[in-house]
């Protein structure tokens, strides 16, 4: 029986300029047996049958996101936006990918992967959508860091998977969302750095037992934040705590398909809403951290109040952060509810 993804192939490989991509998949699975809902994706530790699963679901995932649906029903996309996922489905199909000589392009297609897999439930608009659908392929893991932080910054976010100020805030965040204890091992984690082009305001993403983490992103922050070595540790210590959310909820359930919006019901009774609320546990997390999402590229932060707030996080004698000592800006802009760390059309200064 013929898979979405080889009738993507076929019908890709047929059309000689551009291609309806939500009528193909509604001609698919309208016509199939049975109605297609969005099914879970084991967090397996099996890369042969995770990329298997990844490829099904993110087909039915694009076919069942609604937002995806009403940007896009009516378009015409160019092959040029297709390509990298032409590519990446080809790939997938292709066994030899499991070879263990081909061990790193094996990481990185599940890396590309898992990315499609987040943003295909996104409540996207268009324009964004289209960015990361045509820029995707260019996820790159790297397995050295350049050295031009002033520390390891690799073993800086591995301490940071240990401290237990950051566990508890995890804990917290899974009780928030589920009303379950949360049963997920930090020290498990795997943090994958990846290069990228394109995908501008990308910071990073939840994987399989992995936090992604985009080394464009940081080596853009590092220079527009002056080398500040205090907002950049920060800032790891936001990524991190944020994607960790991601991991541990997917774990909690063994579902790597999940998303927060699940449990809309659980966090509405248990969160406060207002301006920074968000259906995302990353998000949710951040404003435990930080007593909400805060703007580290704020020019105008209390230097003092910030190192001494790090220093006691890392050291373990945390009090809550307070914006007004540190002087921060509190970001109440909309946000994409999805496990990729974005900020979209961001404009940092720091001075």
């Amino acid at each position: 029986m013929e898979t979405v993804a080889e009738r993507f192939i076929f019908e890709y490989e047929k059309e000689p300029i551009e291609m309806n991509f939500v009528e193909l998949l509604n001609s698919f699975y309208q016509n199939q047996d049975t109605a297609i809902v969005k099914l879970p994706i084991k967090t397996t530790e099996n890369k042969t049958e995770l990329v298997a699963e990844l490829t099904k679901r993110i087909f039915e995932n694009f076919y069942n996101n609604p937002y995806f649906k009403e940007e896009l029903s009516l378009v015409l996309l160019k092959k040029s936006y297709l390509e990298p996922l032409y590519t990446l489905t080809k790939q997938c199909l292709n066994k030899q990918l499991f070879d263990p000589n081909n061990e790193q392009m094996l990481n990185n297609v599940v890396a590309r992967q898992i990315f499609v897999l987040h943003f295909s439930k996104c409540n996207f608009k268009s324009k964004h959508f289209l960015m990361f659908l045509k820029s995707f392929n260019s996820i790159s893991i790297i397995c050295n860091i350049e050295n031009i932080f002033g520390f390891d910054v690799k073993q800086f976010c591995q301490s940071l998977l240990t401290n237990e100020n950051l566990k508890k805030i995890l804990h917290n965040t899974i009780r928030l969302v589920t009303n379950k204890e949360c049963r997920y091992d930090c020290a498990k984690t795997e943090l994958v750095f990846f290069t990228t082009t394109d995908l501008n305001g990308v910071n990073g993403y939840a994987g399989n037992n992995t936090i992604y983490l985009s080394h464009t992103s940081l080596l853009q922050f590092y220079y527009v934040t002056k080398q500040n070595v205090t907002v950049f540790k920060l800032n790891l210590l936001r990524l991190v705590q944020h994607e960790i959310c991601h991991v541990a909820l997917r774990h909690q359930f063994c579902n790597l398909n999940l998303s927060t919006p699940e449990f809309k019901e659980t966090i509405n009774s248990n969160f406060a809403t207002g301006k920074n609320y968000c259906l995302e546990a990353g998000l949710i997390g951040e404003c435990l951290l930080f007593a909400g999402r805060i703007d580290l590229s704020c020019p105008n932060l209390n230097m003092a109040y910030c190192q001494k707030f790090l220093q006691d996080f890392l050291q373990g004698a945390y009090s809550p952060f307070d914006p007004t000592k540190a002087n921060a800006k509190i970001i109440d802009k909309p946000c994409f509810e999805m496990a990729i760390d974005f900020s979209p059309e961001d404009e940092i200064e720091f001075m």
